[in-house]
C-alpha cells in the first residue's frame, strides 16, 4: 500500500478543515459533513477512486500506475481478474 507524504497530508487536512469552517459559516452543514468525511478518509489513507471509460483505453493501467499495484480488471459485467502485486 502506498501512503501520502505526511507533510502534504497535514497541509491538505488544514485546507479542508478551513473550507469546512467556511461552509459552516455559510450555513452549508451538508457540505461540512462531506468535507469532514473526506478528511477522515485522508487521515486513514483510504480513498475511493472511480475511472470510467471505453474498453481497452488504459483505465486499469492508469490506476495501477497511481497505486503501484496491479489491481486487475473490474467491469460492470462481472468479470474480475485476480489481484497480484507488481
Amino acid at each position: 500500500m502506498q501512503t501520502i507524504n505526511p507533510q502534504n497530508n497535514a497541509t491538505l487536512t488544514r485546507w479542508a478543515l478551513d473550507l469546512a469552517d467556511l461552509m459552516t459559516e455559510r450555513g452549508r452543514t451538508d457540505i461540512t459533513a462531506q468535507i469532514q468525511e473526506l478528511v477522515q478518509s485522508l487521515e486513514n489513507n483510504t480513498f475511493t477512486i472511480a475511472v470510467i471509460g471505453k474498453a481497452k483505453r488504459g483505465k486499469s493501467t492508469l490506476i495501477n500506475a497511481l497505486v503501484n499495484y496491479n489491481l486487475g480488471c473490474f467491469c460492470l459485467s462481472g468479470c474480475e481478474r485476480n489481484r497480484e502485486p507488481r
